[in-house]
């Protein structure tokens, strides 16, 4: 009994740990990092008629001189705040060691023009391996003020 609690407890604290790294706030000083990969998508540039109307979804990924990483993500979207993630690695990181994978909010790897993508998991591999991940909604603050405005 006094091990399932234990194990319990031992795991809020790891999700607990793993979701304090992130914010919506404006990214750090960046002097001491280096830029590593990034990647742009547009989910609706095939379906909007207007170049204005176009949506970008950026993730950059940096890394510091005490090997920390950072995720950033953008969007020229008005539904979406910047994010940042931080967290510890122990190594120098190469653009093989991570990997992104789109998603529509119907979890679809397929995007058409009623289920766009809107979703990023962005892996970090180690050995082939993954070991961190890190999950970003690019229409939850668009979805948020939709539930605000059906109440």
């Amino acid at each position: 009994m006094a091990l399932k609690r234990f194990f319990s407890i031992a795991v809020m604290v790891i999700l607990f740990v793993s979701v304090v790294g992130c914010s919506s706030q404006e990214i750090h000083d960046l002097n001491d990092s280096k830029l590593i990969y990034e990647e742009t998508i547009s989910p609706n540039r095939e379906y909007v008629e207007n170049e204005e109307d176009i949506v970008d979804y950026t993730i950059e990924i940096y890394q510091d001189n005490e090997n920390n990483i950072l995720v950033y993500s953008t969007s020229n979207s008005e539904f979406f705040d910047p994010l940042q993630c931080e967290m510890e690695w122990d190594e120098k990181m190469n653009e093989s060691d991570i990997f992104i994978e789109w998603t529509t909010l119907m979890g679809s790897q397929t995007s058409n023009q009623d289920d766009q993508f809107a979703l990023a998991n962005v892996s970090f591999l180690k050995d082939g391996q993954v070991v961190q991940e890190v999950k970003i909604n690019f229409v939850d603050q668009g979805i948020e003020i939709i539930k605000e405005i059906i109440r």
